[in-house]
């Protein structure tokens, strides 16, 4: 697919697809850098349905070709920051939990974590995706342990199996009781 039909991407794009079927397009793509950017400026131009399929793509793709999809880090932060769409969340911060993400977005990506967690209507999907991302950041940012608990501890799927086991992931630093 050196060449790659546009048409024959948007109509794939239309239907539903297994995992299978899809990384079988992947592998089709191999590492062509056009198709990634098509695909990434197809996000904001498709129905809901579809940007969920063309961001499940990316993720796939991602996953087999790390190398290039580090050098679209900035746009995947760029829809993160923009998109409404759980589907699309859960995709791309999949892409960062993957296959980590650089020193300049940690900022950004930190806001965004906070920013999903406190939005209610998400899908645990897109929270314990958040967690996830957190927990990397916490990692290298242990000072973020307050903003992090009140965060998390009082948030309403805080009961939910993968919330929970996300938040277990935790290790808080103990008081300095003097």
């Amino acid at each position: 697919m050196r060449d790659f039909n546009k048409e024959y991407l948007l109509d794939w794009l239309k239907t539903s697809h297994s995992k299978s079927e899809n990384n079988s397009l992947v592998r089709k793509f191999k590492e062509n850098e056009k198709i990634y950017l098509f695909l990434i400026s197809l996000v904001d131009k498709v129905d809901a349905s579809q940007a969920a399929r063309v961001t499940w793509v990316l993720r796939n793709w991602s996953a087999q070709n790390n190398e290039l999809a580090n050098n679209f880090t900035t746009k995947f932060m760029n829809i993160l920051e923009r998109s409404d769409n759980d589907s699309v969340l859960r995709n791309l911060s999949g892409i960062f939990i993957d296959n980590g993400f650089p020193t300049k977005l940690e900022g950004r990506l930190t806001h965004y974590c906070f920013r999903v967690l406190l939005e209610n209507k998400r899908a645990i999907a897109v929270h314990a995706n958040s967690l996830a991302l957190l927990y990397q950041l916490h990692k290298k940012f242990p000072e973020l342990d307050q903003e992090i608990k009140a965060t998390i501890f009082d948030h309403p799927n805080r009961n939910k199996a993968s919330f929970n086991a996300g938040i277990k992931r935790f290790r808080f630093k103990k008081p300095n009781i003097n």
